[in-house]
């Protein structure tokens, strides 16, 4: 095997090592993150527009958060989160 390919998959399995090592602590910080998010509507909305947005302009993929809105927030209100974190993503990165 050449020398990078066994460097990844050493990173590879360090990486899933950490995320079950970590895999509580994680669900419970979303956990508290969702019920914030659930307290606070509208501050939560604006976050989570601002993330989007961030996330766009660094050409990072935005499948998993606009299906992460769908779940977090109401049918209409997500829709509205996403078009506005899109637009203004574009807007920042242009």
């Amino acid at each position: 095997m050449k020398h990078s390919t066994i460097i990844s998959i050493f990173a590879l399995a360090a990486v899933i090592s950490l995320l079950f090592i970590f895999s509580s602590a994680i669900k419970t910080s979303l956990l508290v993150i969702l019920e914030w998010i659930h307290l606070n509507k509208v501050a939560g909305s604006l976050l989570y527009i601002i993330i989007f947005a961030a996330c766009t302009s660094l050409l990072i993929p935005a499948t998993f958060l606009t299906l992460a809105a769908g779940f977090i927030f109401p049918f209409p209100l997500s829709v509205i989160i996403v078009l506005f974190g899109s637009q203004l993503g574009m807007f920042i990165g242009v």
